[in-house]
C-alpha cells in the first residue's frame, strides 16, 4: 500500500489553485467589454467629478476638505464594489444559469480552492483599477497626497475588495440561478450608496438609518479609505472587524451553498 507524501499533496493543491486563478482571469479576458467597463467606469467618473465637475453635490458636502483626496477614496470604494459585483459575482451567475457548475461539481476540486482562485483574480483586477486611479489623481486631478497616503489607500482598496468579492460570491450562490443577477445588481446599488454621503453626514441621520449604513461593508471600507488619506479621524477598529467578519462569514456561506447545491 502506497502513501502520498504531504509535500506532493501541497504542490498538487497549489497547482490546482493556480489553474483556478488562471481560469478566472481567462474568463474575464474572453469577455473584455465587462472588465474594461468595470475598470473604466470608476476612472471616468472620478476624472469627471475631480477635474471637470468640481462644483458638484459631493464637493458641496466636503466643506473645505481636499476634493481630490476625498473623491479618490470614495471612487476607490466604488471601483472595488464594481469589480466585486459587476465583475465576478455576475460572471458566477452566468456560469450557474448556463449549467457550467454541473460540470464543475463532477470534478474533485474543493470549493475552497475554487473560491480562492476567484478572489485572487478579483484582487488582480482591483490592482489595475487602483493603479489607474492613483495615476489619474497624480497627473489629472492633482490630488496633493503624500506617497505614504497613496500607498496606504492602495493597500486598503486591495484588501477591501476581498470581503466585497466574497459577499458577491455568497449572494450569487445563495440566490436561485434565475434571480441571482437581479439580486446581485440590487446589492450593488445598495452598496454604492455611501459614496454620496460622508460619515459625518450619516451621523446626523436617524438611529435606524445609521444602523443600516453600519451594516454595509462598503460604508466601513469608505471610512477606512478616508482615514488612509487623512480625512477621517475616528476609530477604525469596528470597521476593520466588520470587514473581516464580512469576508469570513461570506466565504463560509458561499462554500456551504456550493456544497448544498452539489448534494
Amino acid at each position: 500500500m502506497t502513501s502520498t507524501h504531504p509535500l506532493h499533496n501541497n504542490k498538487r493543491l497549489v497547482s490546482i489553485y493556480l489553474a483556478e486563478f488562471h481560469c478566472a482571469l481567462l474568463q474575464q479576458l474572453r469577455q473584455p467589454i465587462g472588465p474594461l467597463f468595470n475598470l473604466a467606469w470608476p476612472l471616468l467618473l472620478y476624472v469627471l467629478f475631480a477635474v471637470f465637475f468640481t462644483d458638484n453635490l459631493l464637493a458641496v458636502q466636503i466643506e473645505g476638505m481636499p476634493l481630490g483626496a476625498y473623491l479618490l477614496a470614495v471612487f476607490g470604494m466604488f471601483g472595488a464594489v464594481s469589480v466585486a459585483f459587476n465583475g465576478f459575482a455576475l460572471s458566477l451567475n452566468l456560469e450557474r444559469a448556463q449549467g457550467w457548475m454541473r460540470l464543475r461539481r463532477a470534478s474533485p476540486i474543493s470549493a475552497t480552492v475554487y473560491f480562492a482562485g476567484k478572489l485572487t483574480a478579483a484582487l488582480v483586477l482591483c490592482l489595475a483599477l487602483v493603479v489607474g486611479l492613483l495615476l489619474s489623481s497624480l497627473f489629472l486631478a492633482g490630488a496633493a497626497l503624500a506617497p505614504v497616503q497613496l500607498l496606504w489607500l492602495a493597500l486598503v482598496l486591495l484588501l477591501g475588495v476581498l470581503p466585497l468579492a466574497a459577499l458577491g460570491l455568497a449572494i450569487s450562490y445563495l440566490s436561485a440561478p434565475g434571480s441571482a443577477s437581479a439580486i446581485t445588481q440590487g446589492a450593488f446599488y445598495l452598496l454604492v450608496l455611501p459614496m454620496f454621503l460622508m460619515p459625518a453626514t450619516i451621523a446626523t441621520l436617524p438611529s435606524w438609518a445609521q444602523w443600516l449604513f453600519e451594516l454595509l461593508p462598503s460604508y466601513q471600507l469608505t471610512k477606512v479609505s478616508l482615514a488612509a488619506v487623512g480625512l477621517y479621524q475616528g476609530s477604525l477598529g469596528s470597521s476593520l472587524l466588520a470587514l473581516a467578519l464580512t469576508m469570513f462569514v461570506s466565504l463560509a456561506a458561499a462554500v456551504w451553498a456550493y456544497r448544498r447545491e452539489e448534494g
